[in-house]
């Protein structure tokens, strides 16, 4: 069959005098400088009224419009309290007992002396009114007793290092690696001890397969030399003097002694025993006889010179990477966490790698045995693991 042009149907062109109606343009018409400064004084209407308070119950900070206060006649403290943290342990900053022996955050209470209205979040709002405890209440094993440290402890801790927390800890889980950018500038203002600079650089974090349990503590300079090092990145190597000013590096004899003191006095996670005890010949050893701060001996001190292929690798569009002066008067150092981790934990490989190690004890193969030394910690459910790992966390270890 054939056709002819004229037999094709030809569609007429649509009509262009209809248009879409003008408020589905309206997004794309410039706006003049009144409804400019319209919208920016809203947004600052609505910014100026974000106010952050404390919720007494959870100790967090949220948004006022998100909390509310609640008649503290009304509440039933019962659902508050903790029964298990010893009295010399419960908060100082106002009257517990006023409050029936609820652990609360002071900053959420009318009043700490009597018993008038306290600030809830949404969250614990609800459960208190349903009659059930709020998940991240402090009586559920969140508080930790802070105000309760000596001012010399809570200063040690809070002005410890990183080198500092690790020589404490019962137990590691991970390794430590701080990274410094470094120039010869930088070298050479702090070998004069003029005007310093901040160093931007990284910690890098390195998992261990399992965690690792302290027999003694402080570590000795063999377990040091496993679990941290610093990297110098640039034009040479930093001079011994030069090395006092990066202090995520630097361990303080006198401050180490008085943090692990306290642990072993205070921390009933920290008790000495039959494998768990205080050394102070590892003390005396971790710095030279003559120095009271430093790096600890065990520590290694490696250098990296700078070149075109480290810089590329490192490169970004943030400042990160760049010196900044910094006031005289300060000894921060601005430093950014980053972790790294490798494995496989799904089930098909974990049966391929238990069905060759089966396969290879059968067929007589020799076979490296874990034996004493290398003790698995249980991470689930475990009282002592906070504290363990982190000390500055859990001091008292009632967390």
């Amino acid at each position: 069959m054939s056709y002819s042009v004229k037999d094709i149907p030809v569609e007429s062109p649509p009509d262009c005098s209809v248009t879409s109606s003008e408020h589905d343009c309206e997004h794309l018409q410039v706006i003049d400088n009144a409804a400019k400064w319209a919208i920016i004084s809203e947004w600052q209407d609505i910014v100026t009224k974000i106010v952050m308070v404390i919720c007494a119950a959870c100790s967090k900070r949220v948004d006022k419009n998100v909390s509310q206060w609640v008649e503290g006649s009304s509440m039933y403290f019962s659902l508050l309290c903790n029964t298990e943290i010893p009295t010399n342990m419960l908060p100082t900053l106002y009257d517990v007992k006023v409050y029936g022996g609820a652990i609360l955050n002071a900053k959420g209470l009318e009043s700490v002396n009597s018993v008038k209205r306290i600030r809830l979040c949404e969250g614990c709002y609800k459960s208190l009114t349903s009659g059930t405890v709020p998940k991240f209440a402090l009586s559920n094993w969140l508080y930790y007793a802070c105000e309760r440290l000596p001012n010399e402890v809570k200063d040690a801790f809070d002005q410890s290092t990183v080198f500092d927390r690790m020589l404490c800890c019962r137990a590691c889980y991970n390794s430590i690696m701080c990274k410094f950018n470094v120039s010869e500038e930088t070298v050479l203002i702090s070998t004069l001890n003029r005007a310093w600079k901040g160093i931007r650089g990284n910690i890098m974090v390195a998992p261990l397969d399992v965690f690792r349990m302290n027999n003694i503590i402080p570590l000795n300079a063999r377990s040091i030399r496993d679990m941290m090092c610093a990297i110098f990145i640039g034009v040479c190597m930093p001079t011994k003097g030069s090395l006092s000013k990066f202090t995520p590096v630097l361990v303080r004899k006198s401050r180490v002694k008085l943090m692990i003191e306290f642990l072993l006095q205070s921390n009933i996670h920290y008790k000495p025993s039959h494998d768990f005890s205080y050394s102070n010949s590892n003390l005396e050893a971790l710095l030279p006889s003559d120095e009271e701060q430093g790096i600890p001996h065990g520590v290694h001190i490696g250098s990296i010179p700078s070149n075109d292929a480290i810089n590329s690798s490192t490169s970004d569009y943030t400042m990160r990477n760049v010196d900044d002066m910094i006031d005289e008067e300060t000894d921060d150092l601005l430093m950014e966490n980053v972790g790294y981790t490798d494995g496989d934990d799904s089930s098909s490989s974990y049966q391929i790698m238990k069905g060759l190690a089966v396969e290879r004890c059968v067929r007589g193969k020799p076979v490296v045995l874990s034996g004493k030394g290398s003790r698995v910690v249980p991470d689930f459910n475990n009282p002592s693991i906070l504290t363990w790992l982190f000390p500055h966390l859990d001091l008292w270890g009632i967390g």
